[in-house]
């Protein structure tokens, strides 16, 4: 016999959402979601939609008996089928207004969808074997366990490279044969990890229409390595821009904007942010602040296809005033065209740190005369761009341990 105890249910569901917020950001998280003015129908348990990803997670948190082909039809069969459901519900609907049981709303348009991700978490029971994929025509759904879930959210804690990793993985099945692993997806993990985020190529490269990989242990190996522990240690100052997110940016009317860029980051990129950050901070911070100073440090392309223009400010100007030079100064560098996108990600900070400014700016269409005449004034007056003095700040994803 298998128990299906709604309290059950509902205390998986949480705990899975509680987590995913904390490390995804609560903002992207949709518990209990359903389709705003529709039939009021929950359409999944969890759901997060990230810039163009959609993913799909179904809970289950059955007790096992013994009975394992009874306890697989009802978690992995019947989840996958509402998952599938889920999905078509999307696709047919095309674009609406998500809210969720906190009243949280989303906009979803299937037109700007890419991807589709579809994941079981059995919260319950965690079996020895079973099937981490499984295919239903053009859709696949991964299998995750309670132990698997955590652990791939805490080692790679970044949405951008939680969907990488899926991806791939799909892609690594996809491959037209039959994938058996002694091991368990931590060790897949750990091998995608330790190979430049990718699987082995002679994983792909063979004619065998069936292939094991007894990948054992690997997941053990990587986690008591010294070089994993030195890397979670270099990590620590990339947080930052976690918090800054959580804290500072998520209510500001920029959130899509700002929020999204920095979320996009990989872990490593948002430890040489960070880095970047406060090494413009200490060499700014002991300037004398009775006098007006402004410094600016801009990283090209820190976001793929936009620029992060850092200023360090002391200022006696009024809020409004000195928000508006702040804001100049990106049309500034936009003007100058010292990015390759018209696009600028703009973090202002002063010796306290907090509170931090943030600003977004794009442009795409012509200057005009009377703009270009007003900011080549302020260029003038200010003597800037006269010389320009380059930073290299380095850091690797496994540092060498400090002797």
């Amino acid at each position: 016999m298998i128990n299906n105890v709604n309290n059950k249910g509902s205390d998986a569901e949480k705990f899975v959402y509680n987590i995913s917020k904390d490390i995804l950001l609560e903002e992207y998280c949709l518990i209990n979601p359903y389709i705003k003015n529709s039939d009021n129908k929950e359409i999944c348990d969890l759901l997060i939609l990230f810039n163009d990803i959609c993913i799909i997670v179904s809970v289950k948190n059955y007790s096992f008996n013994g009975n394992l082909e009874r306890f697989e039809k009802k978690v992995f069969e019947k989840s996958k089928n509402q998952l599938l459901g889920a999905k078509r519900k999307l696709e047919q609907i095309k674009k609406c207004i998500i809210t969720d049981k906190n009243s949280k709303e989303k906009e979803f348009d299937v037109n700007t969808t890419t991807k589709f991700i579809l994941i079981t978490l059995n919260f319950g029971h965690e079996l020895e074997s079973y099937s981490i994929i499984e295919f239903e025509n053009d859709s696949i759904v991964h299998n995750l366990d309670k132990d698997t879930f955590e652990t791939i959210l805490f080692e790679i804690d970044s949405v951008s490279e939680i969907i990488d990793y899926l991806t791939k993985k799909e892609e690594l099945y996809r491959k037209g044969i039959s994938l058996n692993l002694i091991g368990k997806e931590k060790d897949l993990l750990a091998w995608f990890i330790t190979n430049k985020r990718e699987f082995p190529e002679k994983w792909f490269n063979h004619d065998a229409s069936e292939v094991i990989l007894d990948i054992t242990g690997r997941w053990d190996f990587y986690n008591t390595n010294p070089q994993t522990v030195t890397k979670r240690e270099a990590n620590r100052i990339s947080y930052f821009v976690d918090e800054l997110v959580k804290r500072e940016i998520v209510n500001l009317p920029q959130c899509k904007s700002i929020g999204d860029y920095l979320m996009s980051l990989n872990r490593v990129e948002r430890r040489l942010f960070a880095l970047t950050f406060f090494d413009h901070y200490d060499k700014n911070k002991d300037k004398d602040h009775n006098k007006s100073f402004l410094s600016r440090r801009l990283t090209i392309n820190t976001f793929h296809d936009a620029s992060c223009l850092m200023l360090y400010y002391v200022s006696n100007l009024k809020e409004k005033e000195l928000d508006a030079f702040l804001q100049i100064t990106g049309e500034i560098y936009l003007y100058k065209n010292l990015v390759n996108n018209k696009k600028i990600i703009m973090i202002a900070t002063s010796k306290d740190i907090s509170p931090i400014k943030f600003g977004y700016l794009e442009r795409t269409k012509p200057y005009t005369k009377e703009e270009i005449d007003y900011y080549e004034d302020i260029i003038k007056k200010f003597g800037w761009f006269t010389s320009h003095k380059f930073s290299h700040i380095k850091t690797q994803e496994y540092p060498e341990k400090n002797k």
